[in-house]
């Protein structure tokens, strides 16, 4: 073989060997409210953020259209100025969000010009424009990620199909559901939703992991963003560890506490100076300011020059707002000192504190090693000095990137959950900001169930809804749990929901997440009439990305251990009744067992349970699931021989007592949200 065709056959290898890495390159995504940044991870270089086309680390929201053409960036934001109708920002502070949303009602407060509608079939926001056409919020962000991709593909010369999102750690089970959907619009595989504080306090670990050691070392993270505050908890070890089946030495996070403030962000300091900016202006020019705030062109560009307000005042003590032509041709020129904006937003900055106050109930002040800055609302000097105040630090970490920090440790994961790239595993324990709980119906008493007045049990019997708490406030994720509900031997509905009075005014009226039916239970209890029916039991799982997920539905089975052979003296006697008797036994009044519904993360232990009365049945979409997966052990299952029928079917002898479950099918009704039809998929994407 020719020296020539050797080496022609290397170089097609190698081209080969490159094309297959490079498709493995992938990338993260920060969405917030105001500010969106992008990272890539490409073989052979370090992770870094991915630069816009006109060559910045971050990118506005904002999304404008004019002459059929879709703006983004800067120019969307130049456009607003002359044509606010036009362009629609803090479009993902709407994410999954109904009408009567504290958040939609902030949104059309600061956007009066928008067309917002909701339709509760679909469960979506909908802007309507002038010229009639109609994009929803999902599409919108879809349109964001679409740009978002395109760039980071440009960016790094290579062909990307997976990413990471990062999440704000108070969205909950819709937006998070709603946010996998609208990556699928725009043609995102997402390996994972990581929340945002978490992806920061991963980033910083990263840089110190080699300094941690067995013994937990504290530190808060504290973000003001556009349009939440935020205080995370975060605990930082070294040692052995289990990550799903893997054991070995890790560094791992663990998010000990989180606290925030939906609705306070930079955008309060904006529209406050905002609104000083107009006072002055409708004082020194004589003008009625109802006149002026009619006027949404004169309103947008009053509300981006406080923008630029607060950023200087961060770092000059005075300066000069100024915008020309701002109402009848008259211009805005006013002097604003840092004293003045501190003395008119000084409700504001105690707000800063309460975030703080609640997570440090955990672990004492001396036993925290700093306090980072993060978010770009960090940066004014009013609310850092709140901050050292309040930990008592004499100076506060500021080595952390705010604008980089969470879309670099988002890009981390991404690497991790790639085929291709060698990186340290660092475990993540999230944390679960809203409490839920599945309420259902207890079981009627069965047949020959002796219920003493006296037990604890009959005041249990006689309530007709019960609630049990399926993943408290603070639980880790990613996590299994699985509740049992006892004495159910026909198909069950249960709710799972929010807990009441946990939730906070981000989550709105809507408590309810999902109705679930168990199907077919009846004739599984008839295909082992030797077997005692325990119940049912539903397996979840939190998953990595904060979402709960019904893995499977099972009836739960005992054998009984007595060996009977059916004749004519036995045949009075019912398989119900039979069933009836044994029960009884387990959970009548007389027995050592409550016969209380069970809960648990891998095996059943018993939890306290509360009335409620307050289940909510609506629903609209549902998706079913079939439970192809074994959840029993080995054993020998006695069953009903269907090729013998009538009085000839007899008991097979029992040769196990091992507990056992048959899986069996569920349907799952979204309550909080319903999920996209294919043909409104479509729709979405074809925008």
């Amino acid at each position: 073989m020719s020296r020539i065709l050797v080496v022609s056959i290397v170089i097609a290898l190698q081209a080969l060997y490159m094309g297959s890495i490079r498709a493995i390159s992938s990338m993260s995504i920060d969405l917030g409210t105001e500010f969106m940044k992008v990272a890539v991870v490409l073989p052979g270089k370090p992770m870094e953020i991915a630069l816009t086309p006109d060559s910045k680390r971050k990118t506005s929201t904002a999304i404008g259209f004019k002459n059929n053409e879709r703006l983004f960036g800067s120019d969307a934001i130049n456009l607003a100025s002359k044509c606010p109708e036009c362009v629609f920002q803090s479009v993902p502070s709407l994410l999954g969000k109904s009408i009567d949303h504290p958040a939609v009602r902030v949104f059309q407060e600061r956007y009066p010009y928008h067309n917002l509608s909701y339709d509760a079939t679909s469960g979506q926001l909908f802007f309507t424009r002038k010229d009639g056409m109609v994009f929803s919020v999902d599409e919108l962000i879809a349109m964001l990620f679409e740009y978002a991709h395109d760039y980071a593909e440009a960016y790094a010369g290579s062909s990307i199909k997976t990413c990471v999102l990062t999440v704000p750690s108070y969205f909950g089970q819709a937006e998070r559901r709603r946010l996998m959907h609208v990556s699928e619009i725009a043609g995102l595989n997402v390996l994972q939703l990581i929340n945002d504080n978490s992806a920061v306090a991963l980033n910083f670990g990263l840089l110190r992991f080699k300094s941690f050691n067995e013994s937990p070392q504290y530190y808060v993270f504290f973000d003001v963003g556009s349009m939440s505050a935020t205080a995370t908890l975060a605990a930082y070890t070294y040692g052995k560890h289990r990550d799903g089946d893997v054991v070995g030495d890790f560094p791992m996070l663990r998010i000990v506490n989180v606290s925030h403030d939906s609705t306070f962000g930079t955008q309060v300091f904006i529209y406050r100076i905002r609104d000083q900016l107009l006072k002055k202006f409708c004082e020194a020019k004589k003008l009625d300011k109802d006149l002026v705030v009619k006027n949404h062109r004169a309103m947008s560009k009053l509300t981006l020059e406080a923008s630029s307000v607060l950023t200087r005042l961060s770092a000059n003590t005075e300066i000069f707002a100024q915008v020309e032509n701002l109402f009848n041709g008259e211009d805005l020129k006013v002097k604003i000192t840092r004293t003045e904006m501190e003395a008119f937003c000084s409700d504001l900055f105690d707000r800063v504190k309460q975030p703080l106050l609640d997570i440090m109930i955990d672990v004492p002040l001396e036993s925290l090693q700093e306090v980072v800055l993060m978010g770009g609302g960090t940066r004014i000097p009013k609310i850092q000095s709140v901050l050292i105040e309040l930990s008592q630090k004499s100076e506060l970490h500021r080595g952390v990137n705010s604008d980089d920090a969470a879309a670099l440790g988002a890009v981390y994961q991404a690497a991790f959950h790639t085929p291709g790239f060698r990186v340290t595993r660092f475990i993540i324990k999230d944390y679960n900001l809203y409490p839920i709980a599945v309420d259902f119906m207890r079981a009627p008493p069965l047949p020959g169930d002796k219920l003493d007045k006296d037990s604890k049990i009959d005041d249990q019997v006689n309530v007709s809804h019960v609630r049990q708490i399926l993943f408290p406030r603070g639980a880790v994720f990613p996590q299994r749990r699985a509740i049992r509900f006892n004495r159910h031997i026909s198909d069950l509905d249960f709710y799972v929901n929010y807990v009441d009075g946990y939730s906070t005014s981000f989550q709105g009226p809507n408590y309810n997440l999902s109705h679930i039916t168990t199907k077919n239970v009846s004739m599984a209890v008839k295909r082992y009439p030797l077997a005692e029916p325990r119940g049912i039991k539903a397996h979840f799982i939190m998953d990595h990305n904060g979402i709960l997920v019904l893995s499977g539905v099972s009836c739960l089975f005992h054998p009984i251990e007595k060996n009977e052979v059916s004749d004519n003296s036995t045949k009075e006697k019912s398989a119900f009744e039979k069933i009836g008797s044994t029960l009884s036994g387990l959970f009548g009044g007389g027995s050592s067992s409550s016969g209380n519904d069970k809960i648990s993360p891998e095996q059943d232990t018993p939890v306290n349970t509360t009335n409620n009365s307050d289940v909510n049945p609506t629903g609209a979409n549902s998706v079913n699931f079939t439970n192809n997966s074994a959840f029993s052990e080995n054993q020998t299952r006695s069953h009903v021989d269907d090729n013998v029928s009538g009085e000839d079917q007899a008991t097979v002898v029992v040769k196990s007592t091992v507990p056992f479950s048959e899986p069996i099918d569920s349907e799952v009704v979204y309550v909080d949200f319903p999920d996209l039809t294919s043909k409104q998929f479509t729709l979405s994407q074809s925008k």
